[in-house]
Parts: structure tokens; sequence; C-alpha cells
């Protein structure tokens, strides 16, 4: 295999596609005494989580109102989604196509700490009513914590009772739409609603018990009207976490950005009844051009509960790991962007679908049920898609259901962790794992044996995943993997690790047990 190139090309040919290669996730891949061997100290039970249907939700730029629903739903069949995110208000960019806010904002977004009650005008529950989704049947009601901007005041009695009332009514707009719940972005867009202000006489930990009660409140409130509401946290761990340990790392935690947010979502799992939910959209995964760094993303938020209280452990295990798709990343459409990787202007079109398919496909892989796919400068609703996305997505989406592989992983030359090193396609050889129906339902408490076989691997280290959880090991062929499954969905998945680091990954195989 020549590792001397660097470069990343589309699939194609069926044949080894390669380019210096660094060793990622475990470390570098050895080979171990002929015949498998197990690490049965990692193969313990593990629950079942999620779904067996991933579900692809829209939302960006092109969030479409009320209005605009009511009038071309019936003309938005097509896409390829299974839900969208909507707001109460109109946006300027569908109704006119206007993409310019010189002349005032494009749209408004709810702010649910917004100490302006909601009118029975402002929810429109007439036309939510009145709509007919069609294949859409999982959509989220936007609401933005940080725009427009919000004096609220934790410890004002009187705020809240606004703030309670208001979730509410968001609520009720919710179950008017027959929607699934809300996607609450917890972002700062010129306001920072998280950020830690000191309180005359009140210690920092009063303050931080205030926002958790706080956060018990609001998540009440919202599940007085919807007791199955669904809460769609667009950051969620990523936010809370990594802000948390980084500005801790530097003895600063309290000019952290998100320094009160894990008391908030403390709090939202304090009140979170049985049947709500709430889904860590897992926003980071949006410059994702590495295969381990799903794996990886999914590990970071599930250990994010040693920040929560001891009490809160098992409700936090209860929530929804969700994975995204920066659309116009890679479809590129991000030229100059200061985060843009600094091999973005060597890439060709195949190469962005390509960035596409792969980042659609670990993200359905990576999800416990949902992955939105979001855009800034384009328009899906007015059929003004960048070109090849709708195919990529689509192409990512038929494998996954069928439970074939992907057929190529992304693998990063200098460390997945450095944006600006180019990731090379590897796609041989193909691995394949059997021992299991793809969709089929087992008893609880099964111990699984699953084979991967690969023509000419040679002897070569093998993970094993359920639900994203490295489970077993093994290390020449033949290569078996023993998993416990109990109650509940498992996604099963095998990676193969080759010379220098490089990997690809198996097909996946999704049962329920029970």
């Amino acid at each position: 295999m020549d590792l001397g190139r660097r470069n990343l090309v589309r699939l194609g040919g069926g044949a080894v596609v390669a380019g210096s290669i660094a060793t990622v996730a475990a470390g570098a891949a050895g080979a171990g005494p002929a015949g498998a061997t197990p690490a049965t100290e990692a193969a313990r039970g593990t629950t079942g989580r999620g779904s067996m249907d991933r579900k692809l939700i829209e939302y960006g730029w092109d969030m479409p109102g009320p209005e605009f629903l009511r009038d071309h739903l019936a003309d938005m069949q097509d896409k390829p989604f299974d839900g969208l995110v909507f707001n109460l208000h109109e946006n300027r960019r569908l109704s006119d196509g206007r993409d310019d806010p010189a002349n005032g904002p494009l749209t408004t977004i709810t702010n649910p700490f917004s100490l302006t009650p909601l009118t029975a005008a402002d929810l429109k529950l007439d036309i939510l009513e009145s709509l007919s989704w069609g294949r859409f049947r999982d959509n989220f009601l936007s609401v933005w914590t940080g725009w427009p901007k919000s004096e609220m005041n934790w410890f004002d009695e009187s705020h809240w009772r606004v703030i309670r009332r208001n979730a509410s009514a968001i609520a009720t707009a919710v179950k008017a739409a027959r929607a699934t719940g809300i996607f609450f972005d917890e972002e700062n867009y010129g306001h920072n609603q998280w950020a830690y202000v000191a309180h005359p006489g009140k210690t920092r930990q009063q303050v931080m018990d205030q926002v958790r009660k706080r956060g018990a409140e609001f998540v009440r409130a919202l599940q007085q009207v919807k007791p199955d509401i669904k809460i769609y946290c667009l950051n969620g761990a990523y936010m809370w976490r990594y802000h948390r340990e980084y500005f801790d790392s530097i003895n600063s935690p309290d000019i952290s950005p998100s320094a009160t947010y894990v008391a908030f979502m403390d709090g939202m799992l304090d009140g979170l009844g049985r049947r709500a939910t709430i889904i860590d959209g897992g926003e980071a995964q949006f410059y994702f051009d590495e295969t381990t760094k799903w794996r990886l993303d999914g590990q970071f938020r599930e250990s994010a509960d040693y920040l929560l209280s001891a009490k809160n452990t098992e409700k936090y295990a209860r929530t929804s790991q969700g994975s995204v798709v920066y659309s116009d990343l890679v479809s590129g459409n991000k030229a100059g962007f200061a985060f843009t990787p600094s091999y973005y202007p060597q890439l060709a079109s195949a190469d962005f679908e390509a960035w596409t398919e792969h980042n659609v496909y670990q993200s359905l892989l990576d999800s416990e049920e949902y992955v939105w796919i979001y855009n800034e400068k384009m328009q899906w609703w007015t059929d003004n898609a960048y070109p090849g996305l709708q195919a990529a997505i689509t192409r990512a989406r038929t494998k996954f259901d069928a439970g074939a592989a992907l057929g190529f992983d992304l693998c990063k030359a200098d460390g997945f962790a450095d944006k600006d090193s180019r990731p090379a396609v590897v796609s041989s050889p193909t691995v394949e794992i059997t021992g299991l129906t793809h969709r089929s339902t087992v008893r609880a408490g099964t111990r699984a044996l699953l084979t991967l076989s690969s023509a000419g691997a040679g002897e070569r280290r093998v993970e094993w995943y359920d639900n994203g959880r490295l489970v077993d090991a093994s290390f020449g062929s033949p290569y078996l993997g023993a998993v416990t499954l109990g109650p509940g969905v498992h996604t099963l998945v095998a990676r193969m690790f080759l010379d220098e680091g490089a990997h690809v990954t198996s097909n996946p195989i999704v049962v329920r047990a029970r």
C-alpha cells in the first residue's frame, strides 16, 4: 500500500486509496498471535439505546414559518428528510428571496427567556393545527436562548412567571402542530445568557443552585402541556463539558461562556419526566473530517455525566445522542471561513461529494435516532440546494438503512485532531461482519458472537463497538467479537486497523433486544 501520497480522492474502482495515515484511536495496529483473541474483559452487557430507524431533520437559515408551510408543504415532499425545524415567524429568504439583512432582520426567532409574554397571535395556532405534514413525521419548533436579547434575571420571580408561561405557550404551539418538540439553540448570538453574573449577597453556589432550579421549572412548564416533548439541545455536552474543562484548566471558571449551563442542564434533568426526552445535538461534529472522530465524540458526550449531580446520572443515561452534518462546509461552500481547513481550496467537487456522503453516513451510525442537516446559504424549500447534496445524502442513507458498509473511511496523516491535516480515503480491504441479521429482534441477554471476514488483510487489530462503545477486540483471523445484548436497540460495527494506523469500517448490524 502506498502511504506516501496525501490526497483526498473520490472512492472508485474498488482500489486501495490511501495517503500518509497517522495512528488514531487506541494506537498503532500491531499483529498479534494467530487466531482470535477476544478481549473478553471488555465484553460486558450493555443496555440498548435509541431507535431502529434513524431520522434526518432539516434545519438552517431557510427555516420556514407557519404560513409558508401551509402554502408549500405539498411541494416539499421530495426532499430527503423525515422532519424539519420550523419557526413561529415567517422567513423573508423564502417569501421574497432576500438574503440581505440591510433593511431589517430576515426573520425573528422565539426566545423562551424573553420577558415579553407570547400571545395567541404570536402562536398562530389555527395555521399550525391545519398543517398536513405528509412524510415529515418528526418536526421541531425553533427557539434560541441567545437572541433576541433578554434581560432575564435568574433571581427575579416576576421574570420567571413570564418565562414559565412562555414555555407553556411554546409547548402549546408544538402540540397544536402535532410536532415532536423544540430545537433548543443554546448558543450565544450577541447575548450570553449562560455567563456567570455575580448577584449581591449571593455566593457562587447559590447562583448555580438558582440556575438549576430554573432549569427544572422550564422543563416542567413544557411537559405540563406536552408530557412527551423532545428537547433537542443543539450543542449539549460539548458546550458545557468542553468549556467547563478548558476554563477550569486555566483557573478561570467564571469567565466561561457556558459557566451556568451545566447547572441549567442539571435542573432540566431534575424536572424531566419519564415520557420526555433530552437530545444532545452534537454540534461539535460540524467540522469532522476523520472517521474516528465520531467514535470518540460519542464517548466524550456520554462521559460528561461526571459534571452533573449524582442523582441525575441515570437520567442522563436516558438522554439521546444526535448527530449533525454541516452542509455548507462539506459541500464546498465555506471558502474563506475562519474554521475552514487550509486544504479546502485544493478539493474538487467529487471530493466534497465523498466528504458529504461520509459525514452523513457516520452521523447515522453515531446517532441514536436523529441527524440534523444544517445549512446557511442555500434553501431546500425553494429548490436552491447545493449541487450533488441531495444525491450524497440519499446514497449514505440507502447504504445505512440496508446494513451496507459505506465503503471507505477518512483517515488523517498528521493526527485526526489537526484540522489542517488533509484526510485520505481508505477503501480496502473490505470487511464484513456476520452473526446476526440486520434489523432483527433477539432475546434480551443474548450473548452474540460476531465474525469479521476480510480478504487479504493479514493479521490486524479489530475493534468491536456496540452503540459507539468499545466492547471487544481481536488480533488475528478468525476475527471474533462477543457482546451481551441488554434490552433496547444495538448498533454493532467493527473497525479494522491497518499499517501506520489506517482503518476501515464494516457494515453495521442494528438489532433490537427484548
